[in-house]
């Protein structure tokens, strides 16, 4: 242990971040315990053991467990027999389950596919001016900030990135004209994030953003806003995810029950932007709680999770949420 301590400080002294280090020591260490990587951790990196622990479910769990299915559906299957659980063994699960923004491997729709779409169905837009792939949420951040881009343009690569219906998409941007101060007041950081939701919400009651709900419009609050009032993507799952870890039904939801008994609470309009900003101070806040390992975007893309029986937070969540609605 002495000498991996040694070998991983040295890393560290020559530069290399700990986020790095930590994900080295999960590919060369798959036999080590998580006290192992633990001692390991506070070792050579100096950590104490709250912030070792961030790192461990952060950068070495899910990287050593990456190829494991059979833990995933050992996991899945205790999940559903599991009893009714507190907020605080809520988030515990959420913690030991955390997800890396930077490793993140969404990247929804190819964007000049999706722009030709939209073209096809009456919008007026230059198709050339868009990249000819899917992006990934840095690079969506990329291209937003980007000032040889134009917002209008910017703003249908955000849709596309969330997988917005194509057709609701239309109808959104057919009304351009009606929300484009919105955009640009959010991009220039004239509105905080609480103010943008308020006047997406009141475009909404006059009929002047048709096909774009909240879990839609804070995707664009979201990219648009500056780091200092960064706002959050307030969708189904990240919603859900709030009340269930909140304990608290605070975000109003639209229930569904498919035929296989699958409930879905889509995001209600109905939501103020009080509740915007409790979300998002919830997030922002979790994030500190967990250490500096942790940022709001991990602590919100954990939130979302991952659809398809892929995501071990989402299929707890389906669980455990259902007494809510």
């Amino acid at each position: 242990m002495l000498e991996l301590i040694a070998e991983y400080q040295s890393q560290l002294n020559l530069g290399m971040a700990k986020s790095e280090i930590a994900k080295n020591m999960a590919k060369a260490h798959p036999e080590f315990t998580r006290q192992g990587f633990l001692k390991l951790l506070m070792g050579s990196l100096e950590m104490k053991e709250k912030q070792a622990n961030t790192y461990y479910y952060k950068y070495i769990k899910v990287n050593s467990n990456k190829d494991d299915t059979k833990r995933n559906l050992s996991i899945k299957k205790n999940v559903s027999l599991a009893p009714a659980k507190t907020p605080e063994e809520h988030l515990d699960f959420l913690f030991k389950n955390i997800l890396s923004s930077e490793d993140e491997s969404w990247a929804g729709f190819n964007i000049r596919s999706y722009a030709q779409s939209l073209k096809n169905l009456g919008l007026q837009i230059d198709i050339e001016n868009f990249p000819d792939k899917a992006l990934s949420r840095k690079d969506v951040f990329d291209y937003v900030t980007n000032c040889s881009n134009k917002l209008f343009n910017s703003c249908i690569v955000i849709c596309a990135w969330g997988g917005m219906n194509r057709k609701h998409c239309y109808s959104a941007f057919n009304k351009w004209f009606s929300w484009k101060s919105v955009a640009e007041d959010i991009l220039s950081g004239n509105a905080t994030r609480a103010g943008a939701y308020d006047a997406f919400a009141s475009l909404r009651k006059k009929k002047q953003l048709p096909g774009m709900g909240p879990a839609y419009y804070t995707k664009l609050i979201y990219f648009l806003s500056q780091p200092k009032n960064r706002g959050y993507i307030m969708d189904q799952w990240t919603a859900r995810s709030y009340n269930l870890l909140h304990g608290h039904h605070d975000i109003l939801m639209n229930k569904q029950v498919k035929k296989s008994g699958e409930v879905q609470a889509h995001v209600s309009d109905k939501n103020t932007s009080s509740a915007y900003e409790k979300f998002c101070y919830f997030i922002e806040k979790t994030a500190d709680s967990l250490g500096e390992a942790v940022s709001a975007d991990d602590v919100e893309l954990s939130m979302f999770s991952e659809g398809r029986g892929k995501g071990v937070w989402r299929s707890y969540l389906k669980v455990h949420d259902k007494h809510i609605y």
